[in-house]
């Protein structure tokens, strides 16, 4: 199993065991926010693991990938929350919440995955 298949399936996973916490305190309306947001949030960032993955090695790569990756996720946050506030889809406060958890609890466990036998350059 690669570090990118790794990544994916734990990403996953912690998107699945955060929705099933919250999951009894939550109502149907925002059941379906945190699902969506959920499923979004885990291919958006499967995405920018795979860039900042494939830069592993070359600094000025990696440094980039890592800076579109930080936008990406504030656009990210950012878009969620304009539609479903101006559109009024599902529970806004869930889907605002969860795609801020999601994009932060997903980049932190990168570096995890980033970790090869020779000498880590990047910090």
């Amino acid at each position: 199993m690669t570090g990118r298949s790794r990544y994916a399936a734990t990403s996953v996973a912690l998107v699945a065991l955060s929705a099933a916490v919250t999951w009894p305190m939550l109502g149907p309306v925002a059941h379906a926010s945190l699902l969506a947001v959920g499923a979004l949030a885990v291919a958006l960032q499967v995405v920018l693991f795979a860039m900042l993955s494939g830069a592993h090695g070359d600094p000025n790569r990696f440094m980039i990938s890592w800076a579109v990756g930080m936008a990406t996720r504030l656009a990210f946050v950012a878009i969620v929350g304009t539609v479903v506030t101006v559109a009024g889809i599902g529970d806004a406060t869930v889907a605002i919440f969860a795609a801020i958890g999601f994009v932060f609890a997903l980049h932190l466990i990168e570096p995890a995955f980033l970790r090869t036998s020779e000498r880590n350059e990047y910090a």
